[in-house]
Formats: C-alpha cells, structure tokens, sequence
C-alpha cells in the first residue's frame, strides 16, 4: 500500500483511538457530545483513505460524508481474499452501516452547529456502530484487520520491523513494560550497537590475533569515545551487560539531525526505556529493567509513537539516497574485491568488502584528499544489484582511475 495513503489511514485510526477517551465518562453529557465530532471526522478521514486506495476521483473541499459513500458504491470496488487483489464487481454494494454513518453525521452537526446534546445511550450506541464499520470496511475495502492498519507496515521485512510489530501489539494488549523494551531494542539496532565496547575486553581480545593495522580498524569501526576502548576502562566501569553501550553524545547527536530527528525527543524515550543489550554469539538479549518503576500508556504511547517516528526518518533518508543514485547510471562492476572505508582513510571503519562473484552497480560522487595518507579517494555510493543493499563510502581513487569519465589535466 502506497504510504501516502496509509499516512491517511493511521491518522484516521489514531482520531477514532482520540474519540474514545471521550467516551469513558458516563456522567459528562458534553464530554460524550464531544467525542461524536471527532469520530465522525475519523470515519471521514478513513472514507477519503479508502478512495485514495480503491482510486476514486474526488475534491476534498465540496465532498461531504454522504457523497463519500455514494463514491465507494459506484465504483464497484472490493478486495477479493481468493485472489488477493482489488476486483470490480458486477453489482453497487453498499458501504456497510451507511445509515448509522449517516445518522452520525446529522448528530455531529446538530452538536458542532446548533449546540444540541443527544442522551448517552443515543452516543454509546452509534459508537459501537462506527466500531464495527471500522472492522467491516477494512476487510471490505482494504484486505486488512482494522487493527492491521499502521505505519510499521511500511517497513521492509527485518529485525526492526519485527521488534516494532511486537511492541504495537503489547501497546494495544496494554503490556506496557514489555513494549517499551522492543522499543528499546529498536533503538538499539538502529543507533546504539555502533557504541558497543565489549570487543576491547580481556577475553574478547584474547580470542582473536590481531595485528597492529586491524586493531587501528577495530578501534575506528566502534563510535564510542576513545577513552572507553581498553581493559581498563572496562573493569573499571562495566557492571552489567547494558555497560558496554557507550555512547559519545556529540556523535549521536549530529547522525540524529542529519536524519532530522528533534533530540529531545530522543533522550526522552531513551530515559523512559529500559536499557537492552544484544549478544551477537549467544544470539539473546540482556535488560536492564528498574524496579517499581511505574509505566503509563501515556508514556508507553509516547515512546511506541517517536521510536517509530525515529525509524520512519531513517528510512526515509536512506530511500532519498538511494533515489539520487537511481537518478544516474552507474558503473557496473564484478571480480573486485575492494574494500569500502567510512572515511577517506585506511584505519577507518571498514564499511563492506566487495565480492569477485557479486555484481555492482558504483556511482562515484567526488574525489577528494585523504585525511592522513598522501593519497587521494573517490566518494562512491555502491548497490549490490541482486538485493538493492546500499553501501556509501571512500574507495583509492587509484583502484577506480580506469572508470572514471574525466581526465587529469
């Protein structure tokens, strides 16, 4: 599904989430009132939704709820389970509840126009309604669970969406301590393993022989502060597993806002979560839970909605990057086994090895001179072609002179 139409679909799902808080008082007429105006612009906003997926020309500023309706009915459209896909039928089917939607509709613009108040059950009633609407279209129109409908199906297949997966699923099931350890890991995978200093312990190092050049490169691949990277450090400071996360702050920071995430929001999820830590061998997690330490669905919902949002930026920004390579041609290469450096440096992080099996396609961006060596490199974006993954690098410029298409002078 098209994200500008999921974007569409979840906001339309977290106004009828919103209208819901309206309704836990059963003593508050006008607070009830009240939640039937934002449910009715709920359903609204999940009919345009639906004509933005089943393709339904219409013009937001004259389309009122009724001609939504009638829209979605001429079109013939459904979502067929058997053959999973969008169908046209022979017949117009009405869109399911549409009298109780209509009904809806008068009641919102008695109480937002005219300032009339309707009894609580006359409110409690249409909205177990519009709940089952919500359930039926979905599965009508969409092919989905109303409960399916979120931005995490954006995601590509990984760990980070899986974990994302779970941690909705423990919000809406009000596990909140539980959500907020898989909004934690994600955080983890996505920012905080590049500060993992566990490598640099005695028995870490003692089972691996390195020779002076690879442990320059060990100490550039980790983006924790220099002065964390040895024994000593380490004895001194690691208590516990989530210890070995160090993280250099100023660092973190600038990736955040390249990725344009506001910081604040960051370090407050962060503080709220508990502190994970991942065993790569053993393949298990370590947490560090507080004790007592009272979670509220705010607060769960607060840290699901920005780990999410953080992810989604992410994401966003890698697309824009592969975008600008898709934009130009690039070089295809095979038999090489290049190595692709962080920085225009040898000791730097060594971001990818390139396999002589594997087939490349290599868009050199810029030359420029090398931080230490007397030597000069080519910033490249890489894309392996059979699975699209993306590697942005410094390569010897020496290594590509061949395929570049300009001269020295």
């Amino acid at each position: 599904m098209d994200s500008n139409i999921l974007n569409t679909l979840v906001r339309a799902k977290r106004f009828y989430e919103l209208s819901l808080n309206f309704f836990k008082s059963r003593e508050n007429n006008e607070e009830v009132n009240l939640g039937i105006i934002l449910l009715q612009d709920s359903v609204e906003l999940f009919l345009i939704g639906i004509c933005k997926y089943l393709k339904i020309s219409y013009d937001p500023r004259t389309t009122s709820l009724p001609v939504y309706l009638d829209l979605i009915k001429k079109s013939k459209r459904t979502f067929d389970y058997k053959k999973n896909k969008l169908i046209t039928n022979q017949e117009k089917k009405e869109v399911p509840f549409r009298i109780d939607l209509i009904d809806m509709n008068k009641m919102r613009v008695d109480i937002k126009h005219y300032g009339k108040l309707f009894i609580l059950n006359d409110c409690y009633e249409i909205k177990e309604r519009i709940h089952s609407f919500f359930i039926e279209a979905s599965r009508l129109y969409l092919g989905l669970e109303f409960d399916e409908i979120s931005l995490v199906g954006i995601l590509e297949k990984s760990e980070i969406k899986k974990y994302l997966k779970e941690a909705e699923n423990y919000l809406i099931n009000n596990k909140y301590l539980d959500c907020m350890i898989n909004c934690r890991k994600v955080l983890y995978l996505l920012f905080e393993r590049k500060y993992d200093i566990r490598v640099f312990a005695k028995e870490r190092l003692e089972e691996q022989v390195l020779t002076n050049d690879e442990l320059i490169v060990l100490h550039s691949n980790i983006e924790a502060p220099e002065k964390a990277k040895n024994k000593d450090y380490i004895d001194r400071n690691v208590s516990d597993p989530t210890d070995y996360i160090v993280l250099d702050r100023a660092k973190l920071y600038m990736e955040l806002l390249t990725y344009g995430i506001n910081t604040v929001d960051f370090d407050n999820v962060i503080k709220h979560t508990p502190k994970v830590y991942f065993f790569e061998k053993e393949n298990r997690w370590a947490v560090k839970k507080k004790i007592n330490y009272k979670i509220t669905k705010d607060i769960a919902n607060y840290c699901f909605r920005k780990t999410l949002e953080f992810t989604l930026l992410v994401r966003e920004r890698r697309k824009q990057d592969k975008e600008i390579i898709q934009s130009g041609i690039g070089i295809p290469i095979k038999g090489q086994e290049w190595e692709i450096f962080s920085k225009a440096l040898t000791t730097s992080k060594k971001i990818y090895k390139m396999k002589k099996e594997v087939k490349y396609n290599m868009f050199p961006l810029e030359e420029v001179d090398g931080l230490k060596e007397d030597e000069k490199y080519i910033h490249i974006f890489l894309i392996k072609v059979d699975d699209n993954q993306l590697f942005n690098g410094y390569l010897y410029k020496d290594l590509i002179k061949k395929y570049l298409d300009y001269k020295e002078e």
